[in-house]
């Protein structure tokens, strides 16, 4: 019986349900699209996040040809037939196991090296490798490649280093090693090894295959000689030289190496192993260690009677730490590391806010159904009975946009990979394993339904514990306050936001924190800080909101007009609506505005970083060119007439020591002597123009240049140290016994390919002047010439025209070592995934919160104009123009937009200005990584670069515009409800 009655309960609710569908399918739909666009959100977020994350794994493992190389070396001072035994093949497949997932399809490349000394000079290098795995990576100049044969060794040469030993096509080597008897550890010679020359080739060193082999390397120019020649030989006819040359009882002077190379394969790595890779790689050296450790301590065992102690077995690779590096894997984790507060908080930003409207959207529909509710519970409705209802009607509702979001989301997460990464665009990441893909956002979106149901539950909840007399009071004047309010949790948060941001200031400022520290924990709580402070003050404005509209009114009753007072009197009497929805306009464009701010200050930044790193658009050291007669624009005209240069500067740059007047400080300095005629228009720096007209027109003629100090301009860190002012003299050091009076005639904040960001403990100082002083001074006082070094060229930027650049200035007598392109660092720079993370949450945000605050917008009107009929209704039945409806409408528009739109306005130049020099990640080329010797050295990489600067862009107003297109919108869809509406049927008396 009692089962029974709960399934005529169970079948009334679902009645009820059916007949409230169609009256709410309209509120439905809306709330149905917010919580598609919530649910996108949720997912986009996290999945562009771990994708961005893979995209730089792959980027720090691709940054330079030999990047992807790890090796495993054997060094022993003895070698034997057993090296080649199967045994030791098995043991470097085994060591290599945890990272054969990620090798690519090719195998390991061996090579085996080996060194002979001569009488006299330097050594002769044998490498020895597979000659039909290198023809491709050589290019035969004369001759053949080496091949296998019964009397002695064919090698090959590079053509340099054969016209250096003098060795031609059919000459012959006698090489012998130098070894030591294992008894009685005597030295003796080994047998001779007969090499003979049978081709001369040439090969790029930068080439991957080689392995920085110095197979084409030839003597640097500064010295008579190398340290060793390399020779190329078959690898199989080298061993069988060194098992005769070598017997079993000897040792050699010099240790033989046996390589074997393995390449990873990036696009092996996804978002699902990616943990199983950095584990593989980081541990690959102790793998290697264990496997051969009882391998090479053979003597010690009966059963490997056949290797020497003395020999090592290593895993190598930039991947790895050296002691002289500490790998680019673990650069690669600090370089997350210091990202992730910068994405998370974006990541937080985007979800709150979209949990927010969620929030706001499920309030609304239970309130626009509150006389229902009250009504069904007067007439007997239980709450179960009423869960039931508003479950029926939303979780086919949540289900439909869980299976629309899903897939969607996948798609935008594409999307927004393809576009903002044309190549090496890591869309398997997303594809490959779908399934697995959507467990990345799955905690976000059960989070988020959690949070959709509890305020659903807790809305309803409220909802059934008042009957009609309490709803229609409620609705009339509020009498209760918030939740929030009773509990003072405005005064509670804005007491920590204020103690937090407090100590988060004076600790970013107190300088007491190292670059490490400072990026793992000051950045985060630079972060974090700003955001409570803003919960804060907008839950003390949601406190003071009732008190301003109520004075508002009390101002309106005493002015004249009737529109205006009647809009403030019903927003201060019932002010939660209105109230609502100024918080999401307010968050609306705060999003926006912030949003517009962080992308137009990310692009200025990177272009700085850019420029700071090159000073033009092309600049490089090239040879020493002394005047000697000549003018700087003569030996500037060879590269005036490179297709495409616009204009060319030359100077001298070198590092000298300097000592501040009156002050045993010493520090070391680089000074740029430019051409102060070209410097402006070929170098791109900001705020140098005055000043350098200013040292041009204080340029030292060599009449004057005895007793003249010379005029320079020091940039803000050498300032910083020295606490030099203009006007202030002191002395720069040219050699222990030399030094050069000079003065200070500006300051400027930095100086070109200069890490000297001011403020930092690692910057570099500058020093600036003119060339023509400088030689002037130099020549006149020590007697000593001024040379030209370094040069600065500014070009067309059409890609034909760069690549002909790029060429000429790689090449030929206008070659520039090493040669730094504005162009192709900026390309770089933009790729980064993280900071195309960065601007695709923030684009995408910026969309789906006008969208949401479209919809919300439009179910708020829709609600409160039905809410409020018979209030216009009656208004219109004592006379009221349709005129006077549309001005009260517009007053009430107008104050829930003002309120919202400046509120936004406030909140997001706030969080722009506070969070913006913390929130965007360090622009790194990650092809630097392979030079970098420390972590230390790592983050103060990362702090020594353009100082990011909050950009205001002029296209700020669009979404202003569109609130205000979404608000003239609002206005048209609700006049037209109230006038459509018959007075007849609404001044009927109600349901109940």
């Amino acid at each position: 019986m009692q089962q029974n009655k709960r399934f005529e309960k169970m079948k009334a609710s679902l009645i009820l349900a059916k007949w409230q569908l169609r009256p709410s399918l309209h509120s439905l739909a809306l709330t149905g699209l917010g919580m598609l666009c919530a649910i996108v959100l949720t997912c986009v977020a996290p999945l562009l996040t771990e994708v961005m994350r893979l995209a730089v794994l792959r980027e720090a493992i691709q940054a330079q040809p030999e990047t992807p190389y790890l090796s495993i070396q054997i060094e022993t001072q003895r070698y034997t037939n057993e090296w080649t035994a199967q045994e030791l093949q098995g043991l470097v497949s085994k060591a290599s196991q945890g990272i054969s997932p990620f090798l690519a399809s090719t195998p390991p490349t061996p090579f085996l090296t080996a060194i002979s000394r001569r009488a006299s000079g330097a050594p002769y290098k044998l490498i020895g490798t597979s000659i039909t795995e290198a023809a491709p990576h050589l290019t035969l100049f004369e001759g053949r490649l080496p091949r296998q044969t019964t009397r002695g060794i064919e090698i090959a040469l590079h053509k340099q280093t054969a016209a250096q030993l003098g060795l031609h096509i059919g000459e012959t080597l006698l090489l012998r090693f130098q070894l030591i008897q294992r008894e009685n550890a005597q030295p003796v010679s080994s047998q001779p090894i007969r090499l003979t020359v049978v081709g001369l080739f040439t090969a790029d060193p930068n080439d991957a295959f080689w392995h920085n082999q110095p197979l084409a390397l030839t003597p640097p120019p500064q010295q008579e000689e190398p340290s060793y020649y390399p020779l190329l030989a078959d690898r199989l006819a080298l061993e069988k030289a060194l098992f005769t040359a070598c017997g079993q009882n000897t040792f050699s002077a010099e240790s033989f190496s046996l390589n074997w190379y393995y390449r990873l394969d990036p696009q092996r790595i996804t978002s699902q192993n990616t943990t199983q890779f950095e584990h593989s790689v980081t541990h690959l050296p102790e793998h290697v260690y264990t496997t051969f450790q009882s391998f090479l301590n053979a003597e010690e065992e009966s059963s490997y009677t056949h290797l020497p102690t003395r020999s090592t077995a290593v895993a190598a690779g930039k991947l790895l730490p050296t002691t002289q590096t500490p790998g680019l894997l673990l650069l690669y984790t600090l370089r997350l590391q210091q990202a992730i507060p910068s994405t998370t908080a974006l990541l937080l930003q985007l979800l709150v806010l979209a949990l927010i409207f969620l929030a706001i959207t499920v309030t609304m529909q239970v309130e626009h159904k509150a006389e229902t509710i009250a009504l069904l519970r007067s007439r007997g409705a239980s709450r179960w009975q009423i869960f039931i209802i508003f479950g029926t009607q939303n979780a086919p509702l949540i289900l439909l946009t869980l299976l629309l979001g899903v897939p969607l989301s996948f798609g935008i997460t594409d999307l927004l990979i393809r576009l903002g990464m044309s190549q090496n665009a890591p869309l398997d990441a997303v594809w490959t394993n779908p399934l697995s893909t959507f467990l990345i956002p799955v905690r976000w979106l059960l989070i988020t339904i959690c949070l959709l149901l509890g305020t659903l539950f807790f809305t309803l909840y409220r909802a059934t514990s008042r009957d009609m007399l309490t709803v229609r009071q409620t609705a009339s004047r509020p009498r209760q306050k918030p939740l929030w309010q009773r509990l003072h949790l405005d005064m509670s948060a804005g007491i920590v936001a204020l103690s937090g941001y407090g100590m988060t200031f004076s600790l970013l400022h107190s300088n007491v924190l190292d670059p490490g520290t400072y990026y793992l924990i000051g950045r985060p709580l630079a972060l974090i800080a700003p955001y409570f402070l803003v919960v804060g003050c907008l839950l003390l404005f949601l406190r003071l909101y009732p008190f301003l509209l109520r004075w508002g009114s009390r101002l309106a009753i005493r002015g004249r007009g009737a529109e205006h007072m009647l809009a403030l009197t019903h927003i201060a009497r019932s002010p939660g609506p209105f109230l609502r929805m100024s918080l999401l306009l307010a968050v609306v464009t705060a999003l926006s505005l912030f949003g517009q701010i962080v992308t137009a200050s990310q692009h200025h930044y990177i272009e700085h970083q850019a420029m700071l790193a090159t000073g033009a658009d092309f600049s490089g050291t090239t040879e020493l060119h002394p005047l000697l007669g000549t003018s700087l624009q003569q030996l500037g005209q060879p590269y005036r007439e490179i297709p495409g240069v616009q204009a060319v500067s030359l100077a001298f740059k070198q590092e000298f020591p300097s000592q501040e007047a009156g002050n045993a400080q010493q520090t070391d300095i680089t000074v740029f002597a430019v051409d102060t005629d070209t410097f402006a228009q070929t170098v791109q720096l900001p705020d140098s123009t005055s000043l350098i007209q200013q040292l041009r027109a204080q340029r030292i003629l060599p009449e004057r240049a005895r007793n003249t100090p010379l005029p320079v301009i020091i940039n803000q860190a050498f300032q910083d140290r020295t606490h030099l002012t203009p006007g202030t003299p002191f002395m720069l050091k040219l050699d222990s016994a030399t030094g050069l009076p000079c003065i200070v005639l500006a300051v400027i904040p930095r100086l070109p390919e200069l890490n000297d960001l001011p403020g930092t403990s690692t910057a570099a100082n500058g020093l600036l002047t003119d060339f023509h002083s400088l030689a002037a001074i130099l020549a006149r006082q020590h007697n000593r010439s001024l040379s030209i070094n370094h040069i600065w060229l500014k070009t067309d930027h059409a890609p034909q025209i760069l690549q002909e650049i790029r060429t000429r200035l790689s090449n030929g007598p206008t070659r520039l070592f090493p040669l730094k392109d504005r162009i192709a660092e900026l390309e770089t720079l933009q790729k980064d995934p993280l900071y195309i993370q960065v601007i695709s949450l923030l684009s995408l945000g910026t969309l789906v919160m006008l969208l949401l605050a479209f919809l919300g917008n439009v179910q708020a009107a829709q609600q409160q104009a039905r809410s409020r009929m018979t209030h216009f209704a009656l208004l219109r039945a004592l006379g009221t123009a349709p005129g006077q409806l549309l001005r009260v409408l517009l007053w009430e528009q107008g104050i829930l937009y003002s309120i919202g739109v400046l509120l936004g306005l406030v909140v997001g130049l706030f969080l722009a200005f506070t969070t913006l020099p913390y929130l965007l990640p360090a622009a790194i080329n990650y092809a630097s990584f392979t030079n970098i010797s420390t972590t230390k050295e790592f983050f103060s990489m990362l702090n020594s670069g353009a100082a990011i600067s909050v950009i205001i862009p002029p296209e700020i107003w669009l979404p202003l515009l569109a609130l205000l297109g979404i608000s003239l919108l609002v206005l048209l869809l609700t006049v037209s409800t109230i006038i459509r509406a018959s007075l007849h049927t609404v001044l009927r008396l109600n349901a109940d």
